[in-house]
């Protein structure tokens, strides 16, 4: 695959579009198969990727990749094949490969700023767009088919106006979170000045996530900025709606007139002397913190970015491997996030051709592109042929003005939160950390030679291979795991106790799922025994176990020997 991008003959291109679709899951040879691509060998790889065969259904993934280097390449012939096949409807209907190709292809023309009709001159693209807008008003369609529908919305100027009308009435409860979030993704992608005043018209009804999406739409224009100003300037958008890490997106804006007027509408939501706000937030040191409460702030304000047991995005920095988890540097780590930022997770600001913006940490280079990540660990893959300017900010991702969201109490719980959860890793002679992954018989054989651990007291005896001197609420031990499939998982549990130590309790968490019991005595602290205590659910996917004390400790929390997981069996229906 690598070797026929060289070759001039017509067979090459042939040759790449069997070898695409022969291994089309397998994600290195269509890496391979797309850096041959070449303007001679395009139009052989679409046709063979496409066929001969009606109702043929191509890989739609593989046809989206192809028809954007067939725009980027400026490729009107290989295009206009690829339109006339894809938007062939069958039997008046349009299958689920069609819409996603032909939203890849529109998607392509848009970045070159390309108009699509003259590449439609049979017109069947206008009757796939109006089977999209049925689609996307009918109540009994699945939200798979809306997705693919929405994509399509807004692309004729002629029905401009009624496909905004449609996208706005998806923001409503009644619409699942991916019709919603896909709504405002299509409607941030329609360069029409109805847009931000129909995004803003039900803005007190929207929740959270609707809010943050609809802020980036707006704040990815800076027209639409400006519109979001004049809203907060009328009080239709509250000052305090706008989170720290958007009202920071505003502060830093290019545009000087936005910047000036942010400066004024947010007076009291951006503090600048980060040391002044710091020492004025010093009784937060004082407080007595709730940990509880301190996870619930964790997941509203800072999963974001961060995530820790098993909660959150990896956007930030590995809350686990902080090296200082005193209560002054945390609070200056919330208050003053740029006081000491690693260059990789300094912010970026890119800007199209096309005028439209993002910002995010600089997650990946490659020759032709650049991707951004962004809160909630959302990407933004950009082709550096479009890029008009690349440049970082100087600052953290992490935005400045969390005191504006966050009461001091609410700090005072986040630090003991956090402090309950980190501190640097021990080591031990017999402990190696690893990637636990399912035996045979799909069991996971978590140890204490398999796992992280953390706390003050916890140590490895060396003769048994077991964890003691488990005295400290902070204690805890971490394995990382992969679980290919979800599913309810028995817990065995390995230890030994004294009789003055029965009584503690110890929890398993896994994400938001949790498994507590107590501890019963077994004889004496050399006498082990395996129990099962119950079971956990497991999400699919790589993730974190978190064992720790459930409360205060009463002597040593148990001699730890181990867990093992066994899948539970399936009820009988």
């Amino acid at each position: 695959a690598y070797t026929l991008g060289e070759w001039k003959d017509a067979r090459a291109g042939k040759a790449l579009g069997e070898v695409a679709l022969k291994f089309t899951d397998n994600r290195f040879m269509i890496a391979a198969v797309l850096s041959s691509l070449t303007p001679d060998n395009l139009h052989g790889v679409v046709a063979t990727v496409l066929g001969d065969k009606q109702g043929a259904e191509p890989p739609a993934e593989l046809l989206e990749q192809l028809v954007s280097v067939a725009s980027a390449f400026e490729d009107d012939r290989t295009l206009g094949m690829a339109l006339a096949r894809i938007g062939r409807a069958d039997s008046g209907d349009y299958a689920a490969w069609q819409m996603t190709a032909v939203a890849g292809l529109l998607d392509a023309l848009a970045r070159r700023e390309a108009a699509w009709e003259k590449y439609d001159a049979s017109g069947e693209l206008g009757k796939m767009f109006t089977f999209a807008r049925a689609t996307v008003v009918d109540a009994d369609a699945d939200d798979e088919a809306r997705l693919r529908a929405i994509r399509l919305l807004g692309r004729s100027e002629a029905e401009r106006g009624s496909d905004i009308e449609s996208l706005v009435a998806l923001l409503v409860p009644q619409s699942s979170g991916a019709v919603q979030a896909s709504s405002v993704e299509a409607l941030a992608r329609i360069d029409d000045p109805r847009v931000p005043d129909s995004l803003l018209a039900g803005w007190k009804s929207h929740g959270p996530e609707l809010r943050s999406a609809i802020l980036d739409a707006l704040l990815s224009r800076d027209a639409w900025a400006e519109t979001l100003l004049s809203a907060i300037e009328s009080g239709a958008v509250g000052a305090g709606d706008v989170d720290a890490s958007r009202r920071q997106r505003l502060s830093r804006s290019e545009n000087e007139d936005i910047k000036e007027r942010a400066a004024k509408l947010l007076a009291g939501t951006i503090e600048s002397n980060r040391q002044q706000v710091f020492e004025q937030h010093q009784s937060v040191l004082t407080m007595q913190g709730d940990v509880i409460a301190g996870a619930a702030v964790f997941n509203k304000r800072c999963s974001v970015c961060h995530k820790l047991r098993g909660v959150g995005h990896d956007v930030g920095p590995n809350l686990a491997s902080l090296t200082d988890y005193s209560p002054p540097a945390l609070l200056a780590a919330l208050l003053d996030p740029n006081r000491a930022v690693e260059a990789k997770y300094l912010d970026y600001l890119a800007i199209t051709a096309s005028g439209q913006s993002y910002t995010g940490m600089l997650a990946n280079e490659t020759g032709n592109s650049v991707t951004l990540l962004g809160q909630e660990g959302k990407q933004q893959t950009i082709l550096r042929s479009e890029l008009e300017a690349l440049q970082a900010t100087g600052k953290s991702l992490m935005p400045e003005g969390l005191e504006k969201d966050v009461t001091p109490q609410e700090m005072a719980n986040v630090i003991a939160y956090l402090r309950g959860s980190g501190a640097p890793r021990k080591t031990f002679e017999a402990n190696r950390p690893q990637l636990v992954t399912p035996t045979a018989a799909g069991a996971l054989q978590l140890y204490p030679t398999n796992c992280e651990i953390y706390g003050p007291t916890i140590v490895m005896e060396q003769l048994f291979k077991n964890l003691g001197k488990w005295e400290g609420e902070n204690d805890r031990v971490v394995w990382n795991i992969n679980v290919p499939k979800a599913g309810r998982y028995a817990v065995w549990l390995n230890y030994s106790s004294t009789d003055e130590a029965a009584g503690n309790t110890w929890l398993l968490e896994a994400g938001e799922h949790k498994l507590t019991g107590k501890i019963t005595a077994t004889g004496s602290k050399d006498r082990y025994q395996e129990i099962e205590v119950g079971s956990i659910d497991l999400a699919a996917g790589e993730q974190q176990l978190v064992l720790h004390s459930g409360g205060p400790i009463k002597v040593n929390l148990m001699q730890f020997g181990g867990l093992v997981l066994r899948p539970a069996p399936t009820p009988a229906k």
